[in-house]
């Protein structure tokens, strides 16, 4: 009806204004975080290519941005009384289309109701994955030296950060399954699963000398 046509309208000029937020935040992102996007295309692309884009956007829209506009409270983003409940539904819709945007996956015959996201989706696609391949760009560490101090940056190194990262991952692949169901994307945990064999196998024999 014409409420629920005005209502997704709205949805898309949100979802929008989050994105437009998010794609002008690489100057403010630290360079760990970038180191870590970095490793996970890099690493990911040696056995499955065509995931180079999904991999940043899963981690960084899947672990970081959803939840932080769907529990901006409990992330310390906004300390005001939470949303109403028609608030919330809004904050849920802008998540998962969000969320499919970052996988470049459209609404389907599973959600109808979320089909005319389907253009936010095909407006942003293009800009999206120019921001995580500048996020994972293997120049990150080498253009940002002047604007961090050695002791910071000898800090990231020491950090040890893909080990550290894929432990964690190990640790709470449960809830990060139970996330991936709540978007319809629990499809993938088999392929999560196979990389993490893969990406622990390799990280076994390079430990500490993958930034080196």
């Amino acid at each position: 009806g014409i409420n629920a046509e005005y209502g997704m309208k709205r949805i898309i000029e949100l979802a929008q204004k989050f994105l437009d937020r998010i794609l002008r935040s690489m100057d403010i992102c630290p360079i760990p975080f970038k180191v870590i996007c970095h490793h996970l295309q890099s690493e990911t692309v040696k056995r499955f290519p065509e995931s180079r884009h999904t991999v940043v956007g899963g981690f960084i829209f899947l672990r970081f941005f959803c939840p932080a506009i769907l529990n901006s409270e409990s992330c310390g983003v906004k300390d005001d009384a939470p949303p109403t409940k028609e608030g919330t539904r809004a904050l849920v819709l802008i998540s998962k289309s969000l969320q499919n945007l970052s996988n470049g996956i459209q609404f389907g015959v599973k959600e109808p109701y979320m089909k005319p996201m389907n253009s936010f989706i095909d407006n942003n696609i293009v800009a999206v994955r120019a921001f995580f391949d500048q996020l994972a760009s293997s120049e990150v560490e080498e253009k940002e030296t002047e604007t961090y101090s050695r002791e910071e940056l000898e800090a990231c190194e020491k950090m040890e950060l893909p080990m550290k990262l894929h432990n964690w991952i190990v640790k709470n692949l449960p809830q990060i399954g139970k996330t991936l169901a709540q978007y319809n994307e629990d499809g993938c945990i088999p392929e999560l699963a196979s990389v993490l064999g893969q990406l622990s196998f390799q990280l076994e024999r390079e430990n500490k000398n993958l930034f080196i």
